[in-house]
């Protein structure tokens, strides 16, 4: 739980780094944003819900193959999210995102549905738990690099004078 509070209380500083900027940036600051958080609290309430199968079954292997199931869920919920929030973006603030960008993290999140299905109906013999926690591990890191992105770019943005 402290952890958790910590993160929350983190993430309050890319608040304020939005807060200041011109309002015609507006959307592309809350897509941003809205991704980062995603990106972020998903894994934490992954975790919970995890932690809390594990204890409320009696099967560990079936606690981690449900919440790969969730997982799974989740993850289709954060493309669909993803690609609906790009779409509703005015034209020329799309085309500010990076497609590359997008393209490797619907890679990423397709890779991770896929790796978690098969987890859950053992299709292959896997630890779901070891794919459920590098899954839950990679939309940290993708995260991680949001977070940075976002921060750098307020940062330049702030030393070339342009209304932030």
């Amino acid at each position: 739980m402290i952890e958790f509070s910590i993160g929350l209380a983190g993430f309050s500083g890319v608040i304020a780094v939005f807060a200041g900027r011109s309002s015609d940036r507006r959307p592309l600051d809350l897509f941003r944003l809205r991704n980062l958080l995603m990106g972020a609290l998903i894994p934490a309430f992954l975790a919970f819900f995890g932690l809390g199968l594990v204890v409320v079954l009696s099967d560990e292997f079936i606690a981690w193959r449900f919440s790969c199931v969730g997982a799974g869920v989740s993850y289709v919920f954060f493309i669909v999210t993803l690609l609906k929030g790009r779409a509703s973006l005015p034209a020329e603030q799309r085309e500010m995102v990076q497609t590359n960008v997008l393209f490797l993290a619907l890679i990423l999140l397709g890779i991770l549905i896929v790796a978690q299905v098969i987890a859950a109906t053992q299709v292959v013999a896997v630890d779901a738990f070891v794919v459920f926690y590098f899954g839950l591990i990679s939309i940290l890191f993708l995260s991680v690099y949001q977070f940075v992105r976002a921060v750098l770019e307020s940062v330049r943005l702030g030393a070339h004078g342009v209304d932030s």
